[in-house]
């Protein structure tokens, strides 16, 4: 736990501001999770949506994370301390929540949410253009060779690709 307590006091974290964490090696997803604050015993507590949902992620999880996990950056939460008092209250509204979807509802998502109100992931947006670029080149393909199975596939990975760029990835929750 030294580790973790290192990781908050080195980097002068504030309750709600996030660490995004990148797998060592070649990692291609950021993982999110938000740092709550301190327990009674003032270890720190931190919060994310994962595959089990919305929680406190037990100690020994987060000793495990940052064992295979590599801190990248820190997302400082911007606004007042009103502000930020609403952030906590916008967090510990969805604990228990078990509403994880890898494109429309992730770690990302939720750090978002928290911080601003609006539902949305880079990561998600950023996907969804690649495919929709990917989609495109692949249409233009099978259409200049008159080959409609890869001008399908194009197609239909442009409608993916919009589908995750606009369509699940930026409301309000």
């Amino acid at each position: 736990m030294k580790n973790v307590k290192k990781l908050v006091s080195q980097n002068n974290l504030k309750i709600i501001d996030a660490i995004v964490l990148k797998k060592r090696f070649i990692g291609m997803v950021d993982h999110y999770v938000l740092f709550g604050g301190f327990d009674r015993n003032e270890e720190p507590i931190f919060v994310a949506n994962y595959k089990n949902g919305v929680q406190v992620v037990p100690r020994q999880d987060m000793i495990k994370y940052l064992s295979m996990l590599e801190p990248e950056r820190i997302v400082r939460f911007i606004g007042t301390e009103n502000e930020r008092l609403i952030a906590v209250q916008r967090a510990k509204s969805r604990l228990g929540e078990k509403a994880y979807k890898y494109f429309s509802n992730n770690c990302e998502h939720f750090v978002t949410w928290v911080h601003t109100g609006r539902h949305s992931s880079r990561q998600v947006s950023d996907a969804g253009e690649a495919l929709m670029i990917a989609g495109s080149i692949a249409s233009i393909g099978g259409l200049s060779k008159k080959n409609n199975a890869a001008m399908g596939v194009g197609l239909a990975s442009m409608f993916l690709g919009a589908l995750l760029k606009y369509g699940l990835n930026d409301s309000e929750k």
